[in-house]
């Protein structure tokens, strides 16, 4: 939230930063610097936005990482559901590698 006040609310100008205002301006104002700050707290609220996987998505993270476990591969299960999506990547890079590499034999 971006707020706009007159220069004599500088008490209600405080108040909104302590509540979490991303900016306050104050009249007369920059249109310039006002569009600036706009596009800024929309990257900021962009960049703070996490993307959480389905529930399905997790059962299977989980069960992926299960049949490493079983297989005896704790630490490659315990990557998997610490390390998220890059991890994952990875993991699927190493079994397709493995894969070729017994192929040619």
């Amino acid at each position: 939230m971006i707020t706009i006040n007159s220069g004599d609310q500088i008490s209600l100008s405080i108040e909104g930063m302590k509540l979490g205002v991303f900016d306050d301006f104050l009249m007369p104002l920059d249109l310039d610097s006002l569009i600036s700050r706009i596009r800024e707290a929309y990257q900021a609220k962009k960049d703070a936005e996490v993307v959480k996987p389905s529930l399905l998505q997790r059962c299977q993270d989980i069960m992926v990482a299960a049949s490493f476990a079983e297989a005896g591969e704790a630490e490659m299960a315990k990557e998997l559901l610490t390390k998220g999506r890059k991890s994952k990547e990875n993991i699927k890079n190493s079994i397709e590698n493995e894969k070729n590499e017994r192929r040619k034999k």
